[in-house]
């Protein structure tokens, strides 16, 4: 009778060392997958970033009724413009702090607001109006950006999905 119990007291352990390393490698591993996928998204939101800025100041430096349309890809946040706030925003949430003590920081013409599981990435000039029914999610778009002319000595660029 020993014999009978034996084999299957070893095929319960073998069975249960291994729910016990996979639950082990999802606990230590899910985090970290996280982390990185946040990461990445952040990286892609800041390189889109720097592509709308580029296209922005080429179209304001250009005549009324210049048109550059880009694309978008946009995996996680949110891109907006909301009109009278003369910025173009992308606001995203993360499960961790991205970016280690930087509250309040710029690239270019880039300024990054930072808090413990969100912040913004926005542009924002002081010669030119971003304005524009813009609001874009998860998804690939095509943006159109255009000079729409000047008002108050500032140039005015319309940002909306084409």
């Amino acid at each position: 009778m020993s014999k009978g119990i034996s084999p299957f007291i070893a095929y319960a352990l073998v069975i249960l060392l291994a729910v016990s390393a996979v639950s082990l490698v999802l606990i230590l591993g899910l985090p970290v997958i996280q982390r990185s996928r946040e990461s990445i998204t952040f990286d892609i939101a800041l390189n889109n970033m720097q592509q709308l800025d580029s296209t922005i100041r080429e179209v304001a430096s250009e005549g009324l009724g210049s048109l550059r349309a880009i694309q978008l890809s946009v995996t996680g946040g949110k891109y907006f413009v909301t009109n009278g706030t003369n910025k173009l925003v992308y606001a995203y949430e993360t499960s961790q702090n991205l970016i280690a003590n930087a509250t309040n920081t710029t690239r270019g013409n880039i300024r990054i607001e930072a808090g413990q599981k969100n912040g913004n990435l926005t542009l924002q000039y002081s010669k030119i109006n971003i304005t524009g029914s813009f609001s874009v999610e998860s998804g690939n778009y095509k943006i159109c950006i255009e000079n729409a002319g000047t008002s108050g000595g500032n140039t005015v660029i319309n940002v909306r999905v084409c």
